[in-house]
């Protein structure tokens, strides 16, 4: 049984006949390396501080606040499963991606840093359909819930008048 996005994508590449589709809200197809220092730092400062100290350290290295939704969202977290959740690593599963068959939605922000990546995961997939977001970062992406929502629900109307 997979609990977090990461764990669930990781059992989608190696069992795809599992499922009949997938939405995820992240994963990391190449796998993941270990925190930066300074992340670390950060997360250990939390553990003592607590989660609104850690969202408002990631507000100040944004530059800006979150949207009030997001942050409330991020302070319902736990600092401690917070934690647990950005330390483990991810495994590599790109070459296997091409055994999944079910439909995939890839959704990117066209100046988010893993733009490249997004679009190896596409080339790979064989059922896939790619949308980037004009202008948009990883966070923008994030944040533009509306934007993205309208996106999915197309996705699955196609889906359902396809079968």
């Amino acid at each position: 049984r997979a609990h977090s996005p990461t764990a669930k994508a990781v059992v989608l590449c190696l069992r795809p006949h599992r499922f009949s589709g997938y939405i995820s809200n992240g994963g990391a197809a190449q796998g993941s390396g270990p925190l930066s220092q300074e992340m670390i730092n950060l997360l250990e400062a939390a553990k003592i501080k607590g989660m609104e100290y850690y969202v408002t350290q990631l507000e100040r290295s944004l530059g800006r606040k979150f949207p009030e939704g997001v942050r409330a969202s991020f302070l319902k977290n736990s600092i401690d499963a917070y934690i647990c959740s950005v330390k483990n690593s991810w495994p590599n599963c790109l070459d296997q991606l091409k055994e999944i068959t079910q439909p995939f939605l890839l959704i990117v922000g066209e100046a988010a840093e893993e733009k490249e990546l997004i679009e190896a995961c596409h080339q790979k997939l064989n059922n896939s359909k790619l949308v980037v977001l004009p202008r948009l970062n990883h966070a923008e992406a994030y944040w533009s819930g509306s934007i993205v929502v309208n996106h999915i629900k197309n996705f699955i109307n196609q889906l359902n008048h396809s079968s």
